[in-house]
């Protein structure tokens, strides 16, 4: 190491910007350049015409994802968000740095920890894409970096901006709330609490003030954008958006094997089609077994850090794997950078450790600096062991997934046609090529989401562009609003398959050729190219009758 490279490290966030820079510099080597699989499309499209994406609503990342739409010049609009997910997860490593060498007092060993969240599958995965879970990761790390060193100097600034960004994660995403036990016991067992008396009128205003944000909601609805997820015009609806109520039935488990499904696949052996193994996927089995060390070693020197990480590894958890959807590992990542600061804790007591063994040995003092520093390259090439392999899980730099479905599939569309797109792959896919890359703008694409109690109004508005939009007399109305949706899309379809060419793709389109049921109350129809799911309703056919197979 250079002497001006050592001097940089001597100064912990002169340190952090090295470590974050480099991170920065890996990011976005391997970033995607175009769209691909996710929430991405959306949260891009979203962002660029100013609308509301889906709950959330995610205001804050809506508004600094348009922000780098319009100061990035190059490359596509949905590369500049990502560039903003890549510059979020850099910033989320830095500050790890800082409060791993506020607990641990070593620099190489925060270095380490750092490191070894920089190249973990997980976040690294979150950085190369359009993603929120970047800057849920930059506000919440923060927050717990400035209490750590408001705790350690009694300094009431690290409080004050603790509070602003606290304030500011809650406008981004409800897994803030998972750390808010953790937050509050630094606090209550601080011994600076006292500053909290005289603060409190600061810290509730800067907790307060960003929630303001959440104005934008309503505001952008109000400008009927294509992209309104929710409508949030209504007080109702602005508030089922902003409690993520469209997902609260993913919450919980119906049987105790689903639940263990989910805690073995989390703590499980890696193994193909059989456990996803999150926790030692992102921690190699040479390095994790300096946890329990860690948790040793905290348990002897500082109780009260040792309750907070406990905590604050605990709660994240347990809403992980008590959330059911098939792409939760985001959601180990607060677990996760946790699991890293006890792999710091264990490499640190065996530090001291073995520096004590050196002093009682024969060794000569330039000897023993050989050894440390023999020992300090040997542990950080041990990053290497998880970079490796990462590098070719999460390079997405030559992906072009969605974009290119979605322009395969308008292309195939008549003029003035009907898409009704299924499934957020096809559907973000539709919907981020149409309205950012401005391609096929006479092509209706309805989003199926929309036919929900929650949506209808979106797909009302259709009305006005010659599309007919009725609402069924179905028993299931007050019954259940959700099925009732299926038959508002069935009528919708009826209603319209005649007058335009109409298409249906995405996951309901298989469903379709499944149910018979289905089949004999909807149109005859054809698919468009073997194994593809896209259908086109045949405007000669009625219902009622079976659908001739399809393919021919």
């Amino acid at each position: 190491m250079t002497q001006r490279a050592r001097h940089l490290l001597d100064r912990p966030w002169s340190g952090a910007l090295v470590i974050g820079g480099l991170a920065f510099a890996l990011y976005l080597r391997t970033a995607a350049r175009s769209a691909t699989y996710g929430d991405g499309p959306e949260l891009a499209a979203a962002a660029y015409q100013l609308g509301v994406a889906h709950p959330t609503g995610y205001p804050l990342y809506t508004l600094l994802a348009h922000l780098f739409i319009r100061i990035i010049p190059i490359g596509e609009v949905i590369f500049r968000t990502t560039l903003l997910s890549a510059v979020t997860c850099a910033v989320s490593v830095g500050v790890l740095y800082l409060l791993a060498l506020a607990l641990l007092r070593r620099r190489w060993i925060a270095a380490f920890v750092a490191a070894l969240i920089a190249v973990s599958d997980t976040l690294w995965g979150q950085a190369v894409l359009t993603e929120v879970y970047g800057l849920h990761m930059a506000l919440t790390l923060s927050v717990l970096t400035c209490l750590v060193y408001w705790d350690r100097t009694g300094n009431a600034g690290f409080l004050r901006v603790a509070a602003v960004l606290f304030g500011l994660s809650l406008t981004h995403h409800l897994m803030t709330l998972t750390w808010i036990p953790a937050y509050v016991l630094i606090v209550w067992l601080s011994p600076h609490r006292a500053q909290l008396r005289l603060q409190w009128q600061v810290v509730c205003v800067g907790v307060f003030l960003p929630l303001l944000l959440y104005l934008y909601l309503p505001l952008a609805a109000r400008r009927d954008p294509p992209l309104n997820w929710g409508d949030v015009r209504t007080f109702s609806n602005f508030v089922d958006h902003v409690t993520g109520a469209q997902y609260r039935y993913r919450m919980g488990h119906k049987t105790f094997a689903t639940w263990w499904n989910n805690v073995y696949n989390y703590g499980g052996w890696p193994e193909d089609h059989k456990c996803d193994g999150y926790l030692l996927t992102q921690f190699s089995i040479a390095i994790i077994w300096l946890a329990p060390i860690g948790i040793w070693s905290l348990a002897r020197r500082n109780r009260r850090y040792l309750l907070v990480t406990i905590i604050a590894y605990l709660i994240p958890l347990g809403w992980a794997l008590w959330y059911n959807i098939p792409d939760p590992e985001a959601y180990y990542l607060p677990s996760h950078v946790i699991v890293a600061l006890w792999i710091g804790l264990g490499l640190r007591e065996l530090e001291q450790r073995l520096a004590l063994r050196l002093q009682r040995s024969r060794l000569t003092r330039s000897e023993m600096r050989r050894v440390r520093r023999l020992i300090q390259a040997g542990t950080l090439g041990l990053v290497l062991l998880i970079l490796i392999p990462n590098f070719r899980t999460n390079d997405k730099s030559r992906l072009k997934e969605i974009g290119s479905l979605g322009r395969a599939a308008l292309e195939k569309a008549a003029p003035n046609s009907i898409i009704l797109a299924s499934g957020d792959d096809w559907g973000f896919a539709l919907l981020y090529v149409q309205n950012v890359e401005g391609i096929r703008r006479d092509v209706r694409i309805i989003f199926e989401p929309y036919f929900q109690w929650r949506d209808w109004r979106l797909i009302q508005r259709e009305a006005k562009r010659g599309v007919i939009v009725r609402e069924p007399d179905c028993s299931l109305h007050a019954k259940n609003k959700d099925e009732h949706g299926l038959c508002r899309m069935k009528l919708f379809i009826l209603d319209n398959y005649r007058r335009r060419t109409f298409y249906l793709a995405g996951p309901l389109a298989e469903e379709l050729d499944k149910s018979r049921i289905t089949k004999r109350t909807l149109p005859h129809y054809e698919r468009l190219v073997q194994k593809v799911p896209m259908l086109r309703f045949l405007p000669e056919s009625k219902p009622d009758q079976p659908s001739p197979e399809l393919g021919k």
